[in-house]
């Protein structure tokens, strides 16, 4: 099966920061090729997989934006983000993967 594509990089409790910043940070096997990047839009965390047999779960000592991403979950490609502003749902993306469409609700 091939495993190789976006994943979004979560943990329930996990602080985004939704600001006007991006980050990269490319994962190298081995020293000897690039074999995918994490990416933080806004303060979403993407993961980038390039490798077939996908990621390694889990992400044991890989760190972005200061934090460890050992305890989060690769979800691979996510249908809908809820973002909560306190108690209540203040923004909804959701993906169309099949037909490539992204709706902001």
């Amino acid at each position: 099966m091939d495993r190789a594509g976006l994943y979004f990089v979560v943990r329930t409790g996990m602080l985004v920061n939704s600001t006007d910043t991006v980050s990269f940070a490319p994962l190298i096997k081995l020293g000897t090729h690039v074999e995918g990047g994490l990416f933080s839009f806004r303060g979403q965390r993407l993961l980038l997989f390039l490798e077939q047999e996908g990621p390694p779960e889990p992400l044991d000592g890989i760190r972005l934006d200061g934090e460890d991403l050992g305890f989060a979950q690769l979800n691979f490609h996510n249908e809908q983000i809820t973002v909560k502003t306190g108690r209540y749902p203040s923004q909804e993306l959701k993906i169309d993967w099949s037909g490539g469409r992204i709706v902001a609700l």
